[in-house]
């Protein structure tokens, strides 16, 4: 078992190295790009200028092409030897490259846009401020950033062809914006305004709550709220009660990680559409937590005109493979007013900047859904070791792992099939002990026996990320519950296997101090 769990150690950094090159091979188009749209509008930049970010620029292309030899030199290596101290090397190595890349991406986005003006000149007497984009000024349409940009434009198109499969993707527009949270703001803004809501709201029990605080603030008495897992009762009240808008996350960041049956709802809402003489309805959809495994457009489009979809997603997650490195969202709707989403956003001052379009990795599908399987494997592998501690020892503090990959799951059902089924899971402790205090406790645990076994663990939110994390979520809201999030990394097959020694020691000695009464430090 334990050759079986090096091989296949060596086999997972083989495929991150090739995932780092897709990293610096993105770059170093965009900076090649970069280099010659400069050249091509060189008269519109001073000499001096033009001569600092073009040196800068060859600087930079030439740190990528030693970054991308070392990759393939460590690729190499992965087919050398297969012992765990030469495995220990190469994930070091990895470790580097990753933090490099990361480092660069931010630089690289200022270097290109370097020369770009927010307002930029539409034209000049004696000399433009417009930088490399020079002649693509119109007055009135992309002539302010804040209110549209070409550089999200560009993006919008490539996030297009890569992350949506739709049947006709000219019915479905894209539209980047500063986070996910701007995204729920620019669809919220636009509901509201144009009595979308009047109707009534259903939403997931479980929604992020911040959105549910945005709504309520809203809305209060039209607003219904059902458990997601309740597929059922959620039908019943589409029919009888007719909201406008229905809202649920394709999976909530809550403590139960709530999955809602997603193509049966669209399914009765197709059918109520087409019942409705006057009212159209709404769909929204949260995707941050699947990414581009969550896909749903063939399903849609072209059903009704009477329906409209609007999926969203926070881009500091899954999009940005691991290097968290710039703020960002997008907003994908369809139906026949949706493309006022456009103005909303303009006049919400939510587009993306210009900077995050360019740190933000070039989109690829094949190489982001390698990468959610890998945090499927490593999420399923945690949370079932975890979940069979927990069977054994029922004296355990903590009596239940959520994760919508396991059988106990309310919603394991109709997830048990899906490719990916998020990459968190929580922990619920036994009643007596649910409080911020003891989780804190049990996080400190986690993080000082992880630590005296050398086994990176990191304390921080967020997820889709290369390192393991454990989280005290929902700390200062009142909107939801604390709890123990756990957002599991694309470590190698053997470091999930020392993950879970950690949190399985770190269970066990906990529960052996609450009953022996041992303090914690």
């Amino acid at each position: 078992m334990a050759n079986i769990s090096l091989s296949q150690s060596f086999q997972d950094l083989f495929a991150d190295f090739q995932e780092l090159e897709y990293l610096a091979v993105s770059y170093r188009q965009k900076l090649q790009q970069f280099v010659k749209d400069v050249e091509k509008t060189k008269k519109y930049i001073l000499p001096s200028t033009l001569l600092f970010v073009t040196s800068e620029a060859e600087k930079y292309l030439s740190r990528l092409e030693k970054i991308l030899t070392q990759l393939s030199l460590l690729k190499t290596q992965c087919r050398e030897k297969y012992s765990e101290s030469h495995l220990q090397r190469l994930i070091g190595g990895k470790r580097k490259m990753k933090d490099l890349l990361r480092s660069i991406s931010g630089l690289l986005s200022t270097l290109i846009t370097s020369t770009d003006w927010q307002s930029p000149s539409i034209d000049y007497s004696v000399f433009p401020t417009s930088g490399k984009q020079a002649g693509k000024t119109i007055g009135g349409i992309n002539d302010y950033k804040r209110d549209t940009h070409i550089d999200a434009q560009v993006f919008e198109k490539l996030y297009l062809k890569e992350y949506v499969d739709a049947p006709f993707k000219f019915l479905v527009h894209a539209y980047a914006v500063n986070s996910g949270m701007a995204a729920f703001s620019t669809i919220l803004n636009f509901l509201l305004m144009e009595g979308k809501l009047n109707s009534g709201v259903l939403i997931g029990k479980n929604v992020y709550f911040q959105n549910k605080e945005l709504l309520t603030s809203v809305i209060k008495k039209r607003l219904i709220e059902i458990e997601e897992w309740n597929t059922e009762k959620i039908i019943k009240v589409i029919r009888k009660k007719k909201p406008g808008v229905v809202y649920f996350d394709a999976l909530s960041t809550s403590v139960n990680t709530a999955m809602p049956n997603i193509p049966a709802i669209i399914q009765e809402i197709l059918r109520s559409a087409s019942r409705r003489t006057q009212d159209d309805i709404y769909f929204l959809i949260d995707i941050s937590c699947l990414s581009a495994s969550f896909q749903i457009w063939k399903e849609v489009i072209g059903k009704s005109r009477k329906f409209h979809c609007i999926v969203f997603e926070s881009l500091n997650k899954f999009s940005q493979f691991g290097l968290d490195r710039e703020m960002g969202g997008i907003i994908l709707a369809y139906g026949k007013d949706t493309g006022n989403l456009f103005e909303y956003r303009k006049n919400s001052g939510t587009i993306i900047t210009h900077n995050s379009v360019y740190a933000i990795p070039t989109p690829n599908k094949k190489k982001l859904l390698k990468r959610i399987e890998r945090h499927e494997r490593n999420t399923k592998i945690l949370a079932e070791k975890l979940q069979m501690y927990i069977d054994e020892h029922p004296y355990s503090a903590i009596e239940k792992i959520w994760y919508p990959g396991l059988p106990s799951h309310p919603s394991f059902p109709y997830t048990k099939n899906l490719r990916f089924k998020g990459t968190f899971f929580s922990l619920q402790f036994k009643r007596i002990l649910q409080s911020k205090r003891k989780y804190q406790q049990f996080i400190n645990l986690v993080l000082t026996e992880a630590k005296n076994q050398n086994v990176p663990i990191i304390e921080g939110t967020s997820f889709g990320l290369d390192t393991t994390r454990i989280y005290l979520a929902a700390a200062y809201t009142i909107h939801a519950l604390p709890f123990i999030r756990i957002a599991v990394g694309t470590e190698t097959i053997i470091e999930i296997e020392k993950i879970a020694g950690v949190l399985i020691g770190s269970m066990n000695t906990f529960t052996h101090r609450l009953r022996t009464k041992i303090p914690f430090l």
